[in-house]
């Protein structure tokens, strides 16, 4: 054993470091890291710092324990741990690159020692280095297929950060196609991919790598992969505006790498974290975080990532109103972003875009433009459209604001196409709404310049191509022989007046400057910076297009839609407007300059925007008393877009089929509805069909081939919408039966008419892109070009009520809307004498289901018993009214 003098002596040397970084070592590999002679390294080998290695004669290690802790104490001296791995990897290089003798050990040691050298240049962003390595081991022709991997593995990287994305991405192809693929490689195989996709802002692609890595490094308990991914995750979450899923991303990626003690990594996830709060308006927690990021940058000396957070605190200084602070971080980040041996192209625009609108929100135009045109140029050569789009609308918002309403229409044209481009090549309907949302005012400024310039057609076209686009096209994809005879994405102001029938008027609105809900930065600018939001959103304004097939006019409204924005997006959303004196001041501001137009029409469809899309709009209360719906008035019908109500149809029904599928589902427990069972019932044997009600599952009825045997599909029972998550939002066919949205837009229905007797079954959260998320968007993208829905909650006897009157007037011949207005028309005009006999009728016709309920309670026969709104204006219809 050696004498405690001597393990003081190696104690303080520099390579028991180098022994605690190889994997093993032996005799002559000792002497090598050490410089010792023969007899020092004998008695070093004896002493209880080191242990043999199970299984490899003549192979020691240094004890798990002071491995460990020299090995921490190099993870927090960077430097010093890349100066010895470069050390310790020259020792294996010259038995590696002899071609004469290669050793199988010797090559597995190199590229284990290799493997961390390659993780500390990758923190540097030390590419030159990398690719020398790579260079110089390509030389000593590796035998071991899974080590010529790794070189292209390096390469590919190389590759993709100076910017040759192609030539990266085709080697990752390459890899990821390989037969039996090492963990190692395979997880950053699917990083690669994912970083080639985000690079080029195809930001599904993107998402599924990364869902694939996270998959396969908790397969293989990689935790440092599983953080990579989430972080990466998070900055696409980023790009696509869900800034509460990128710091969700994020702050679980730092609880990984704190309990790893990885300090470059907890850097990307501090700053990951101080970006999502930062575009939250959390400030002291991005500030915070922000910090904790630059001091681990100064710690460990990781110069070239320091840029990414001086590029953050520069936005944060920015938007809190200390602009010379501002400027300053952002000349720091662009010096690093454009030097030798640190530079990024990709971060060099990223920075002159923003400080670029720095100088633009301080009137520096000339400085500005220039920033401006410098970003565009290396956006462009690095292939980058989103970041195109986003600078060439601010690009033309200061050429607007400078008068050249030329040059900034010509920038909003092109941002357009480019966000267009990327939108069509977007598969998941996800990514879509974030590009939408990350570039909606680019479409909001385009639409108010072409009204300043009095070019109402080409607004209107930029109008419809602002809106439901994602929804616009997962259908084009799902029925591409239905859009063949379209020629462009969205019907121009021609053809929607050519495809308008005769005495219908659509009313088509756009609103511009909302602002956001919730947790934004906007809604957090303090005093110093809140001028900013004249940069950040457009104004306020609402247009209202109102077309014939022989004319059209345009009517700029005075009411600021903002004043419209639900505080609250449960089920009293649209009820909570029902107030007479809102019903009126909602007439006054949205249809009086319509109204000798409405009452010449006799089918009007209203497309509304944003917060429009949760007006009672049936309900509206002219000065004159008279409802917008009235018995001597227009039949209404509402649609997400002109484009998506007059487009092409499948072929429907053969004429031989049922006329009514009907399902009921009264639910059970305190939330148990009376009706809703009877109402099923009802309905199809008043107009001939099925019904299938109680606790027996109804999904088999709406499979592929069963829902084509139906004209028109009906369900009473309960609905829930689920603000937040609308795409969850569901309907209770039976106890363990509860379709999603999701769920159904997957269904095929060949159906006219779907009608949803449902509590709230019409709601819609309002995504980005004016694109409705809910129970409605899901029949017709399921293929219905008709549904009939509620706006909010009702009682069941007023559904049931409503319902029969309804399907008579469809069984006699009416269309839905004109259908439904009868129907509503009749509710309203009820009395107490017209109920008891519908009740008598209902007694004698469905006497099984009548002697369950108690008898009925009616206080004022000669009173008109459903007059208010909540009951008759609850149903709309949304699709085709004719």
């Amino acid at each position: 054993m050696a004498r405690s003098s001597e393990l003081v002596e190696w104690l303080n040397t520099d390579w028991l470091p180098l022994c605690a970084i190889v994997r093993h070592f032996d005799m002559p590999l000792l002497r090598q890291l050490s410089g010792c002679d023969e007899a020092t390294a004998k008695r070093f080998l004896a002493s209880d710092l080191v242990l043999p290695v199970p299984a490899t004669p003549h192979a020691w290690q240094l004890r798990p324990d002071l491995r460990q802790t020299i090995l921490t104490q190099l993870r927090a001296s960077p430097d010093e741990e890349l100066t010895l791995q470069r050390r310790a990897l020259r020792l294996f290089l010259p038995t590696a690159t002899d071609q004469g003798n290669v050793r199988q050990w010797d090559e597995s040691a190199t590229f284990h020692q290799l493997e961390r050298l390659y993780y500390l240049l990758y923190q540097k962003q030390d590419w030159q280095a990398i690719q020398r390595l790579v260079n110089r081991l390509r030389q000593a022709t590796p035998h071991q297929h899974a080590h010529a991997q790794r070189l292209d593995l390096y390469q590919a990287y190389v590759l993709l950060h100076n910017a040759q994305q192609d030539e990266a991405n085709l080697i990752f192809e390459r890899l990821h196609a390989s037969d039996n693929l090492e963990s190692y490689t395979k997880l950053r195989t699917l990083n690669g991919l994912a970083m080639v996709a985000m690079y080029k802002t195809h930001h599904d692609g993107a998402l599924t790598w990364l869902t694939q890595l996270h998959a396969a490094a908790l397969a293989t308990n990689d935790q440092m992969y599983q953080g990579v991914a989430l972080i990466n995750q998070s900055i696409v979450y980023m790009d696509l505006h869900y800034f509460r899923e990128a710091l969700d991303r994020a702050t679980m990626a730092l609880t990984l790498y704190q309990k790893l003690s990885d300090g470059p990594l907890q850097l990307y996830a501090h700053l990951g974290c101080g970006k999502a709060l930062l575009q939250l308006g959390r400030w002291q927690e991005a500030a915070s975080h922000l910090q904790s990021a630059s001091a681990l940058a100064d710690q460990l000396n990781l110069n070239a990532l320091a840029r990414n957070v001086y590029w953050a605190q520069g936005l944060l200084h920015h938007l809190t109103g200390k602009f010379d602070t501002s400027e300053a971080f952002y000349k720091r980040a662009l010096s690093i972003a454009q030097s030798k041996k640190t530079g990024d192209a990709r971060i060099e625009s990223d920075t002159l875009w923003y400080l670029g609108f720095l100088f633009h929100t301080q009137r520096r135009d000339r400085e500005a433009l220039a920033a401006y045109d410098q970003a565009l140029t290396l956006a462009e050569q690095l292939d980058r459209p989103h970041w195109q789009s986003i600078i060439g609308y601010r690009r033309g918002d200061l050429l607007q604001r400078q008068g050249d309403v030329a040059a900034a229409r010509a920038d909003f044209k092109q941002a357009i196409q480019l966000v267009e481009g990327l939108r069509g090549d977007s598969e998941s309907e996800r990514a879509k709404l974030g590009l939408i949302d990350s570039t909606q005012q680019l479409f909001e400024a385009m639409v108010r310049l072409c009204v300043e310039q009095d070019e109402m057609a080409m607004a209107f076209d930029y109008v419809e191509r602002a809106r439901s686009q994602a929804f616009l096209d997962q259908l084009r994809r799902k029925e591409p022989h239905l859009y063949t005879s379209v020629g462009q994405p969205t019907l121009t102001l021609d053809e929607v007046q050519a495809a308008l029938p005769e005495g219908t008027l659509l009313l088509e609105y756009f609103t511009t400057g909302l602002i956001p809900r919730g947790e934004s930065f906007i809604n957090q600018l303090p005093d110093a910076s809140h001028f900013l939001r004249d940069f950040l959103l457009q104004p306020p304004t609402l247009l209202l297009f109102a077309i014939t097939r022989h004319g059209v006019q345009l009517h700029p409204l005075p009411l600021d839609p903002n004043r419209l924005q639900p505080t609250d997006l449960g089920q009293h959303v649209v009820r909570r407007l029902l107030r007479p004196r809102q019903l009126a001041y909602l007439y006054q501001e949205l249809l009086a300059p319509v109204h000798a137009e409405i009452a010449a029409c006799d089918m009007l469809y209203i497309v509304p925007h944003g917060p429009l899309h949760h007006v009672p709009w049936m309900a509206l209360k002219a000065p004159n008393g008279r409802y917008l719906l009235e018995e001597d008035g227009p039949a209404i019908a509402l649609s997400p877009s002109a484009t998506l109500l007059l487009r092409p149809n499948r072929s429907r029904p053969a004429a031989n089929v049922d006329a009514l599928l009907a399902l009921g589902y009264n639910g059970s427990g305190d939330e148990k509805l009376r009706y809703a069972e009877l109402e099923a019932v009802r309905l199809a044997q008043m107009v001939g069909g099925q019904a299938s009600v109680g606790e027996r599952p109804k999904l088999v009825h709406l499979a592929k081939g069963a829902a084509h045997a139906a004209r028109w599909l009906h369900f009473s029972g309960h609905a829930r919408f689920h603000p937040h998550r609308p795409l969850d939002s569901e309907l209770w066919f039976a106890p363990s039966e509860r379709p999603t949205a999701l769920e159904l837009m997957r269904l095929d229905l060949s159906v006219d008419l779907v009608s949803l007797s449902a509590c709230t079954s019409g709601l819609n959260h309002v995504a980005a892109g004016d694109e409705l998320m809910g129970l409605p968007r899901a029949f017709l993208y399921a293929g219905c070009p008709t549904v009939v829905c509620s706006m909010w909650e009702a009682a069941d006897l007023v559904a049931l009520l409503l319902m029969e009157r309804f399907y008579e007037a469809l069984r006699d011949g009416q269309p839905p809307a004109p259908a439904l207005q009868a129907a509503q028309i009749a509710l309203r005009t009820m009395t107490g004498h017209e109920l008891h006999a519908q009740w008598v009728r209902w007694q004698q016709e469905t006497p099984v289901y009548m002697e369950q309920f108690p008898p009925l309670d009616i206080d004022d026969f000669d009173a008109l018993l459903f007059a208010a709104p909540e009951h008759w204006a609850l149903f709309t219809v949304v699709g085709r009214g004719r």
